[in-house]
């Protein structure tokens, strides 16, 4: 250990040794320039080495700018190579990966040198800004390194942390490889001790509020537990992870161990034992009960914090909700599984780009097994240069677009290096949300080494291509021949000299000349010919026909095309015998294609030699799709193998009637049926050479009577099937549920043991008459197992089949019975109502013109005074209606304004105190009333029906008080009268449409009990509530609400969508 003291440039610090390894946290650049510029000041004027790595929010010129200002002679060091500052792209992130050891032997590398040319030691510093989530413990291992190595030598490190980038487990990480640090608490630089606890909290309090809204947004929990007694303090998230509030539960180590599910609680508890016993930290999953009762995927990482004798006195941690990344983690690993049979490497990633699933041909490209790489980040497996544009961009493509292609250089496990071409694709779950990646790498290493091969062997192949024995030509990108070699010229009778430098059409006949140039143009794309027939014609006229194959010839940069090279073999014989074959399949093909049966012949290992497209379409593939496949590698089945290989080995033949099937590759067939027949095909020898396999779909006939069965059962309505003398043979659930009888109970009755309408003899006349007419729809009442009486609309048909069978159906029309007798009601109850007002308006009018000489002023008034009010009472009762109307229509449109409120009461009072004068109208307001935005007209609607109503059923005499008050956001309004009261049972009925409490149907009372529920409706429309309190002969009180919400000030209106 050097213990030579070194001035640090800061007061709160001093002096401290060589090998000392601290901390700043920083919020803004004048932060980093408080502390760094007098640090580098003191190393300059010491004689010391000073290196300075910049990040965001500083950059390297910033920084030099900001020593000039301070240090008049920084152009003097800085000229000599005494200090330098660089970006740590530079520094760390060379080739664009950070590699820790290249890092650390740098840091030595420069140390070394510093002292060669005399220097006391080295002083750095290096910012962590640039540092990406995924690169986090890649670095705290190097930090942790740093400190290792850096007590050996002449150092200082001072690194410097974003305050905002670090969570609560972040600074943790930070402190732990730190021996102290620097942070900025109410505008001063505080010294922080390495003493656990404290240093946790200061940082957990510092970014509280940042901790809050992120659990709240990502259904996290941040929770401190002391290790000692159990208890769980969560600073946020419980409600938004597990659905409880904090006040409802005391979180304690026991309360949670109870709701961690019973296969996970054996491994949490063992690894907890484990954590409390050895202080590390740690990282676990499991799952835990949800307050609505199901179990959810969790990650639990936390950080142990010590005392300073280094007893674990607190965890700190964060858990997570990683239910949809598990099921996706899952789909990923299945995907990738399926894939394990292909050549190419195939790497499922998650969305912290650790490994999921690794593939046998990754295994084999790379070296290490999937159990070696399984939840490892990918950067630290798969190291190497990326040759298409760099990892940042290719995870930024990956991200914006969902996909990346492009070239890499990995480094296997024995570290030979692999060239790659990768696609990666970005994969999401069922809600749309990122889930992962999956990459499918190819190895392009041979491919790269014989490209370079051919370029510098270009002379040879042109020699080779000159004088091969197969016609080969050469075309440029605009199709013109650039080569064409002996095998041609005597394929097409044209010499080389006569073709080069023309068009590649001049080699086609006229009527396929537009089709075989639209065969080249797709090799331009890519497109590589393996046996693709292209006709040649010669000079002589002749049209030979040439299977082909070529390929694209590319640039040095292994991506621009250059020239197609192709390469020919003159078929013409063989393709006339072909076409002759050709021309008696197609005969076959005719005389299969004719029949609607499916018809297959498979060889005697089952591999389809021929289909008509009648079993291609309902096998859901192609008919080149089957043919050659084996029948049970595309439909597998034992019990179907079985009887195959019984018929081609018994050679006799087997027929089935409504065979279930069912195909695994398109599982939403669901289960299909058929009439199948296997016959077997015998040669000379009496050998089965083959099978015929002859099929025909039942499917839709046995699904229509399966839906029928369905649809029967699961129907709103009743249903029955009954004989021809009316006893049930079927009924569904719908019928048992109406009349309250089990089917079994059902089973055993008859018609005329529910029928409460007809006789007997009146029931047996109206089945005959069914029978007689075949069908008959009508209405009758049932009678339920507990003497309820039901109204039905009934529709019965008759089919002659099976001696006789009624197919019924019924459907329960009590409710629309009822409702029509309450319209009935509820309009001859509004025409009296109108007819009264009416009745005294045209009576006083009537007096008024006839006997107006007889008289007196006070009694014209007085009978113009009774009109006006009735004729108000006939409009109240109007308005209450439309009010209804535009309610049921969805046209109620508020125009609010601003309202003092107690001006409107005490208007709307007045007025019901001129047209009531019998009763005394009190108004109680305690304090000042805000100003609400509401719609006058209505709200002055909603108090004078809540007024009349209290007027209605209240003695001559009582006293009727509205009060008004501010309670939390809304304002409560209440009309209380001292009236006969209504009971719980009357209370129910209230604000519904149509509704009148029995004692008001009886007495004198007035009106169309339309009043309540138009407040109810306008009420709401405001956004508030309304409700009674009474009990019988203590009077009754109405009370709604009104919001305050100031904002709702400039609202001119808003649609009402509540329906009666």
């Amino acid at each position: 250990m050097v213990t030579e003291l070194r001035e640090t440039g800061s007061k709160i610090i001093g002096s401290v040794p060589w090998g000392t390894h601290f901390c700043q946290f920083y919020q803004t650049r004048q932060d980093l320039l408080d502390i760094l510029v007098p640090y580098f000041i003191t190393g300059l004027k010491g004689n010391e080495f000073c290196m300075w790595i910049t990040a965001e929010p500083l950059t390297s010129r910033e920084a030099k700018k900001a020593m000039a200002k301070t240090m008049p002679d920084f152009a003097k060091y800085l000229a000599k190579g005494q200090i330098e500052i660089i970006s740590h792209d530079k520094w760390y992130l060379q080739d664009g990966i950070f590699d820790l050891q290249r890092v650390l032997d740098g840091w030595i590398d420069k140390l070394n040198q510093a002292l060669a040319k005399g220097y006391s030691g080295l002083r750095l510093t290096g910012n962590t800004f640039w540092l990406e989530r995924e690169d986090w413990e890649s670095f705290t291992d190097y930090e942790a390194a740093v400190s290792d190595v850096i007590g050996k030598y002449k150092m200082l490190a001072l690194c410097t942390y974003s305050l905002d980038k670090c969570t609560a487990a972040d600074v943790l990480d930070v402190m732990r490889n730190h021996e102290f640090a620097l942070i900025k608490q109410e505008g001063r630089w505080e010294l922080l001790e390495k003493s656990g606890y404290i240093i946790t909290k200061s940082a957990l309090l510092e970014s509280q509020e940042r901790f809050r809204l992120a659990s709240t947004a990502s259904r996290t929990m941040v929770y401190d537990v002391f290790v000692d007694t159990g208890k769980v303090v969560a600073v946020s998230g419980l409600e938004e992870l597990l659905g409880y509030k904090s006040e409802e539960v005391s979180l304690t180590r026991r309360w949670w161990y109870g709701r961690i599910h019973p296969d996970d609680l054996p491994v949490v508890r063992r690894q907890m034992a484990e954590v409390i016993k050895t202080a590390q930290d740690y990282r676990i999953q499991y799952r835990i009960r949800h307050k609505k009762g199901h179990y959810i995927f969790i990650e639990d990482t936390a950080k142990i914090v010590r005392d300073e004798n280094g007893r674990a006195v607190h965890i700190v941690g964060a858990i997570a909700d990683i239910t949809q990344r598990k099921l996706a983690e899952d789909a990923l690993r299945y995907q990738a599984n399926l894939l394990n049979n292909v050549s190419d490497a195939v790497i499922a990633i998650d969305t912290d780009l650790n490994i999921q699933s690794w593939n046998r041909a990754a295994e084999r490209l790379y070296g290490w097994t999937v159990d070696e790489v399984r939840g490892k980040p990918l950067s630290a497996t798969l190291k190497g240069m990326f040759i298409s544009g760099t990892r940042e961009q290719a995870l930024t493509e990956i991200s914006e677009k969902g996909i990346w292609n492009g070239e890499v250089i990995h480094r296997r496990k024995d570290g030979t290096a692999v060239h790659m071409f990768v696609s990666a694709s970005a994969l999401e779950d069922g809600g749309g949300n990122r889930a992962g990646t999956v990459m499918v790498n190819r190895d392009v290493t041979q491919l790269k080494q014989t490209e370079k091969t051919l370029r510098e062997t270009s002379d040879y192949l042109n020699n080779l291509l000159e004088y091969a024995n197969a016609p080969i030509i050469v075309w440029d990108t605009s199709f013109r021949i650039t080569r064409f070699n002996h095998a041609f010229e005597s394929l097409t009778g044209q010499q080389a000299y006569e073709v080069v430098g023309k068009k590649l059409d001049i080699l086609f006949p006229e009527e396929s000349r537009r089709s075989s140039l639209q065969k080249i143009r797709r090799t331009q794309t890519g497109e590589r010919w393996v046996t693709v027939e292209v006709p040649i014609v010669g000079m002589n006229g002749e049209v030979r026909t040439v299977l082909w194959n070529s390929a694209n010839v590319y640039a040095a940069d292994g991506k621009t095309i250059v020239a197609t090279i192709a390469q020919g073999q003159d078929i013409t014989e063989r393709k006339q015998a072909e076409d002759a074959l050709t021309r008696e399949k197609e005969t076959l093909q005719i005389t299969i294609e004719n029949t609607n049966t499916h018809l297959a012949y498979l060889d005697p290992q089952f591999n389809f030699v021929g289909v008509n497209s009648t079993y291609a379409i309902g096998s859901g593939y192609s008919v080149e799709e089957l043919i050659g496949k084996n029948h049970f590698a595309l439909f597998p089945n034992e019990e179907n193998l079985a009887i195959f290989k019984r018929v081609r080995d018994t050679g006799k033949p087997i027929e089935f009637r409504d065979k279930p099937f069912v195909f695994p590759d398109q599982p939403e067939r669901g289960i299909t049926y058929w009439d199948w027949t296997l016959t077997p095909v015998k040669g000379t020898s009496g050998k089965v050479e083959g099978l015929v396999l002859s099929l025909i779909d039942t499917t839709e006939r046995k699904r229509a009577e399966e839906e029928l069965k369905a649809i029967i059962s699961t129907a709103i309505d009743g249903f029955w099937l009954t004989d021809k003398n009316g006893r049930f043979l079927d009924v569904n659930d719908a019928y048992c549920n109406l009349v309250g009888y089990t089917r079994d109970e059902l089973l055993n009755m008859s018609v005329r043991d529910v029928e409460a309408l007809e006789t007997v003899d009146d029931t047996v006349q109206h089945i005959r008459r069914i029978v007689g007419l075949g069908s008959d729809r009508f209405e009758t009442r049932h009678r339920c197992k507990d003497g309820q009486i039901v109204d039905l609309e009934v529709s019965a048909n008759f089919m002659d089949t099976k001696g006789g069978r009624f197919f019924v159906f019924l459907r329960d029309i009590t409710g629309r019975k009822k409702l029509d007798e309450m319209k009935d009601e509820f309009i001859g109850l509004v025409s009296h109502e109108m007819r009264t007002p009416l009745t005294v308006i045209i009576g006083a009018l009537h007096t008024i013109l006839t006997e107006e000489t007889r008289l007196s002023a006070e009694e014209r008034s007085q009978l113009l005074q009774d009109a006006v009010w009735e004729a108000e009472s006939l409009s109240h009762l109007l308005s209450n209606l439309l009010e209804l109307s535009r309610a049921q229509s969805e046209r109620l449109l508020l125009h609010r304004e601003s309202i003092d409120i107690e001006a409107l009461v005490q208007d709307v009072t007045d007025r019901m105190r001129q047209q009531s004068s019998s009763h005394k109208f009190i108004i109680d307001v305690r304090s000042k009333l805000p100003k609400i935005y509401a719609d006058p007209v209505r709200l002055e609607h909603i108090l004078r029906n809540l007024l009349e109503n209290a007027v209605k059923y209240s003695p001559k005499d009582s006293q009727i008080a509205v009060s008004i008050k501010p309670e939390k956001e809304n304002l409560v309004v209440t009309v209380k009268d001292q009236g006969i009261g209504i009971s719980l049972h009357d209370q129910e009925k209230l604000f519904k449409p149509f509704e009148r409490l029995g004692f008001s149907q009886t007495s004198t009372v007035k009106g169309t009990g339309l009043g309540l529920l138009v407040c109810k409706r306008l009420v709401e429309a405001h956004g508030g509530r309304v409700w009674v309190e009474s009990e019988p002969g203590r009077g009754a009180t109405f009370l709604f609400t009104l919001p305050l919400e100031r904002h709702q000030a400039k609202q001119r209106s808003s649609a009402v969508k509540n329906k009666i």
